[in-house]
């Protein structure tokens, strides 16, 4: 079984134009600003949008020393909520987010 490659992008634009790609089949991990105000909203926007279905998760700028802001913590949460991976190839990182964020699912450190 052969599986299939995950589009890593680092921006939000470029989450939009990986996920409206027609020709498009591939998996996608987007970028979000975890801490942003508007973060349901813009996960909402780009799950409901064309090839939203596609979104499994994302990325952001968080790292160990952000981990307990409130901002970080509700954008953690709201991943959480949507059913949304993280990724992250920061091993400190992903530990900690295993050790506090049970239901957090972990996309794979590295990327094929």
């Amino acid at each position: 079984m052969h599986l299939p490659v995950i589009v890593d992008v680092d921006s939000v634009v470029a989450t939009r134009h990986a996920l409206e790609d027609p020709g498009a089949t591939a998996p996608v991990i987007g970028w979000v600003d975890l801490t942003s105000p508007n973060l349901v909203d813009l996960l909402d926007d780009l799950v409901a949008g064309p090839g939203g279905e596609r979104l499994v998760g994302v990325r952001s700028s968080i790292d160990l020393a952000t981990l307990d802001d409130l901002p970080v913590q509700r954008g953690l949460a709201t991943l959480v909520d949507l059913h949304l991976g993280f990724h992250t190839d920061d091993r400190s990182l992903r530990a900690a987010l295993a050790g506090r964020w049970p239901l957090l699912r972990l996309l794979p450190e590295t990327m094929p």
